[in-house]
């Protein structure tokens, strides 16, 4: 069970590392998107200017009218910003006429010569023919994350025909999980994931109880070890200090044993029954 757990974490370990690097746009994903947005761009670019060649200006017709509405003669250059798909970048569109011809040129290519052959640019790159690329774009499974915990539920719609949008939301105690999609069996898949989740967390309890019990049988050998290390320490025969120190103390040790003694008689000379001295003839000088 433990084994489970940790596959579990590092699982979600990888998968962090691996988002953490696409959202700093190291994903390889967002490159050969880009690529294929160009391409396409390219090819649409191509399609405006054969149909406006296809179909000229003419003299009288309601866009010459228009021009002259707004006072522009025939010779004067009009750019237009791109809409849709060109507007997040600063590509321009020149169209104009000079001299009866018309004149049409990309701003941000700046060279036309990839439009020389257009069966060669209506054909589809072999990179994005491959079915490698069309498994890359087809998203199974499809996760968004709410980060406010307030909100009962979250939902996220599927990005691909075959897949499921999941929206969830953690909170403190619960997890809020709203999933759809658009052909699949979703209350199954629902039916699913909690059934896991179920039994992720009975496996995190099983494991959590097994280490607290480890935990406790751990402590109580310790207190027992410390216990028989402390019964054979008082068992041990104690040495007597006044043997070692000849029956005289250490600074205050063995002062006990010396006052159990008795009182030692006094000398003589320090006896003032027997002295033949007063107090008052002690300190005094004779001649």
């Amino acid at each position: 069970m433990k084994e489970k757990l940790q596959y579990l974490s590092d699982a979600c370990k990888k998968h962090s590392e691996k988002t953490r690097m696409s959202s700093m746009g190291q994903g390889v994903d967002r490159y050969l998107y880009a690529m294929f947005c160009i391409w396409k761009r390219y090819l649409q670019d191509y399609e405006e200017e054969q149909q406006q060649q296809q179909h000229p200006v003419e003299e009288g017709s309601g866009g010459e009218q228009q021009m002259e509405a707004v006072g522009l003669s025939r010779d004067d250059t009009i750019v237009v910003q791109m809409d849709g798909e060109h507007d997040d970048d600063d590509s321009t569109t020149v169209v104009g006429t000079n001299g009866g011809k018309n004149l049409h040129a990309s701003g941000s290519h700046g060279n036309n010569d990839i439009y020389d052959n257009f069966d060669l640019l209506k054909t589809v790159p072999e990179l994005f023919a491959d079915s490698g690329w069309d498994k890359l774009n087809s998203t199974i499974i499809s996760t968004s994350n709410c980060g406010n915990p307030s909100l009962r539920l979250f939902g996220f719609g599927p990005v691909s025909a075959n897949g499921f949008g999941i929206g969830y939301i953690l909170k403190d105690d619960s997890i809020s999980i709203c999933a759809s999609s658009k052909h699949r069996q979703t209350q199954r898949f629902l039916v699913t994931l909690n059934s896991y989740l179920l039994e992720i967390q009975s496996i995190w309890k099983q494991v959590e109880t097994m280490n607290k019990l480890q935990d406790e049988l751990a402590l109580k050998i310790d207190i027992s070890k410390k216990q028989k290390e402390t019964e054979e320490e008082q068992a041990r025969p104690k040495h007597n200090i006044n043997a070692l120190l000849g029956g005289y103390g250490y600074f205050d040790m063995g002062e006990e044993d010396i006052k159990s003694r008795g009182q030692s008689p006094e000398p003589p000379f320090l006896n003032r029954a027997n002295s033949s001295f007063s107090v008052r003839e002690i300190g005094k000088n004779y001649d």
